[in-house]
């Protein structure tokens, strides 16, 4: 039978999957942030690359800059891509490592955000 540990961990990596299925259902289901916000899915991790390129270019920020907006204006701390590679200034990385209500109200608080900066 399976130790404790290895119970925690089948919870811990369902719990992982659950809250980014939820994420890309939000994204892709909201119509405001599907076309600025697109998730890269990770194949082994609880960190979400999201690809803002187009919310970057809309609002003219790019790698700090567009970090300092989502802890701005949303409140939600997310690591800028460019901390990973110069190139991803349009990209950023966010935890999903969290409850889930702690993570739709970070994603809800994202969308006004998003929609009080774009003028909707």
């Amino acid at each position: 039978s399976p130790s404790p540990a290895e119970l925690w961990l089948a919870s811990a990596k369902l719990h992982t999957t659950s809250n980014i299925t939820h994420l890309t259902h939000f994204l892709s289901t909201s119509p405001l942030l599907h076309p600025l916000i697109y998730p890269m899915i990770p194949d082994a991790s609880y960190l979400v690359w999201l690809d803002c390129t187009p919310l970057a270019s809309l609002l003219h920020l790019s790698g700090p800059s567009l970090a300092r907006f989502f802890t701005a204006r949303a409140r939600v701390q997310i690591s800028p891509g460019t901390e990973f590679a110069p190139h991803c200034g349009g990209w950023v990385r966010m935890n999903v490592a969290c409850a889930t209500p702690v993570l739709s109200a970070a994603l809800g608080r994202i969308e006004r955000a998003v929609g009080a900066a774009v003028g909707r």
